[in-house]
């Protein structure tokens, strides 16, 4: 599957379309007061939350729980992580991740960026990759555009609610609002192991798989 998630209008209430093949098939909105994103899909309407909050978990404690909720009721949540490489003193010191639980599935989600326009959210479902997420550098009045690669149509929803929680939660663009200009939106990680979550031959893959010849 390869759907392409588009900021269609600015802020102060940007409005996202998903669409496979040029047909509308999701879409979504996100509020410039509270950061909320909303995913409208077949009827139904998911709320990603910006009500931050602390969960305990298994051996760990989060501190930044998303809540994604339906008809009010959580059905699924992101949170960041580290990995960490190593510690000093109380200090631990690695690389980022997110979990993301939704509707019983879980992913892990590593967001790699390797220079100009190579953002990529790949996620993961143990230990294979089943979606990249490429976030394009360059935007046109101050809009996103981001291509989800993915295995099947099963995770659309999943991967237009992670994109959106990367989007209106994660990276709130409010100068997009105030005036601010921004020239150059490429993303750059330079840990090893964390770069090497992202996978070349996924994208390519994915392409043929649609009937793309590069």
């Amino acid at each position: 599957m390869i759907l392409e998630f588009n900021q269609i209008d600015r802020q102060p209430n940007p409005l996202f379309e998903g669409k496979i093949k040029g047909q509308i098939v999701v879409t979504g909105k996100g509020t410039t007061h509270f950061n909320d994103g909303f995913i409208d899909y077949n009827g139904s309407r998911y709320e990603i939350s910006s009500k931050l909050h602390r969960e305990k978990f298994a051996d760990k404690t989060a501190t930044q729980v998303s809540d994604i909720l339906k008809d009010g009721k959580r059905v699924g949540f992101i949170y960041p992580d580290l990995v960490a490489m190593k510690k000093v003193l109380f200090l631990s010191f690695g690389y980022d991740y997110f979990n993301f639980i939704f509707n019983g599935n879980k992913y892990t989600v590593y967001e790699v960026g390797l220079g100009q326009n190579q953002h990529y959210i790949c996620v993961y479902s143990g230990n294979e990759t089943v979606a990249i997420i490429h976030k394009e550098d360059k935007k046109h009045n101050y809009c996103d555009k981001y291509v989800i690669y993915a295995l099947n149509e099963t995770l659309l929803l999943d991967l237009s609610i992670l994109t959106l929680y990367f989007d209106c939660i994660r990276y709130p663009n409010h100068g997009e609002f105030t005036g601010e200009s921004y020239v150059d939106d490429s993303f750059l990680t330079t840990q090893k192991e964390l770069n090497e979550k992202y996978d070349p031959s996924f994208i390519p893959c994915v392409k043929r798989m649609d009937g793309i010849m590069d």
